[in-house]
């Protein structure tokens, strides 16, 4: 592992896909409380289905918001069709949002928080229809690019494949490589959920932009106030302690996450792939912790966020 390793940063490409969301909020061509089907017509006729109901309209549209802060009803699971996605890549992004309109709603929005992949898929959709670019030339446009993160990209070029980290598994022990392509020759889906890959170096300046208020070395990405919307705590999560933002986790009770040691309005991201980052702007401190495993437990993760305090 070097400095310059490249990782499958998995669901840390949330935080990206809605920064990229309110950039197109700050142009004028979204509004959050805008229902997705005023961009998706295929949403129009979107259904829900609570558990042992039969399907029914919802109680109302599903908005963007609903999506950013995962209280749209949508389920965990993804459809069948798609349901092995996340490995195979293997539909562009227009289709794996029809499928995913396909499949009812397990609650009606504004519905308690659960964690649903789904709903950034159909975000990074309706940045493409706003924007008229494919998601990820977006992102690079108006993020990437500007923030100089330079090894940050959703399709791997070839001439970095021998710098991006093999992926483990540790659902079954004992630890071995996964069977993910790292490469993803042939890939499709951009996956605004899960599809980016970068390095700690450029995500360091993506966190720093966030805890600078929307700038980095005189880059404008978004406002100040665009930035204090984002990590406006909205909802509770299953985590103790922490909230649901425009994508972000934030703390509102350090005393309910001492294996962190994170402190109050603190934020941050992961992925499952053990990628994880906190910004505590009190401390104007910033921590990364990067590694390629699917399964196993936190306890490196929090031994990290230990000594990186310590060391502050």
């Amino acid at each position: 592992m070097r400095t310059s390793t490249i990782f499958d940063i998995r669901s840390m490409t949330k935080e990206i896909t809605a920064t990229a969301l309110m950039c197109l909020v700050e142009d004028g061509k979204l509004h959050l409380d805008d229902a997705v089907s005023t961009y998706l017509p295929e949403f129009a006729s979107l259904k829900v289905a609570p558990p042992g109901q039969s399907p029914r309209p919802p109680s109302r549209p599903v908005t963007l918001l609903d999506l950013l802060t995962e209280t749209s009803g949508m389920a965990q699971e993804r459809p069948a069709a798609i349901a092995n996605i996340t490995r195979v890549l293997d539909r562009p992004l227009a289709e794996v949002v029809k499928i995913i309109a396909t499949q009812p709603l397990i609650a009606d929005p504004s519905a308690p928080w659960l964690y649903s992949s789904m709903g950034y898929a159909v975000l990074g959709r309706v940045i493409e229809i706003r924007s008229g670019q494919p998601y990820e030339h977006f992102v690079a446009d108006r993020i990437l690019q500007p923030l100089d993160m330079r090894d940050s990209f959703f399709f791997p070029p070839r001439e970095k494949w021998p710098r991006i980290a093999t992926m483990y598994n540790l659902e079954t022990k004992p630890l071995h490589r996964d069977v993910i392509d790292i490469y993803r020759k042939g890939a499709k889906y951009s996956a605004p959920e899960f599809g980016m890959f970068s390095t700690a170096r450029d995500m360091e300046r993506f966190f720093r932009m966030m805890m600078n208020g929307g700038t980095l070395d005189r880059r404008h990405i978004m406002k100040s106030a665009t930035v204090r919307t984002m990590l406006q705590p909205r909802v509770p999560t299953s985590l103790e302690g922490i909230s649901q933002g425009l994508a972000w986790f934030i703390c509102n009770d350090p005393s309910k996450q001492t294996d962190l040691r994170i402190t109050n309005g603190s934020f941050g991201a992961a992925g499952a792939s053990g990628t994880f980052g906190w910004i505590d702007p009190d401390q104007q401190l910033i921590r990364l912790f990067f590694m390629q495993r699917f399964g196993g437990t936190d306890a490196e993760r929090n031994k990290f966020m230990h000594l990186a305090a310590d060391v502050s």
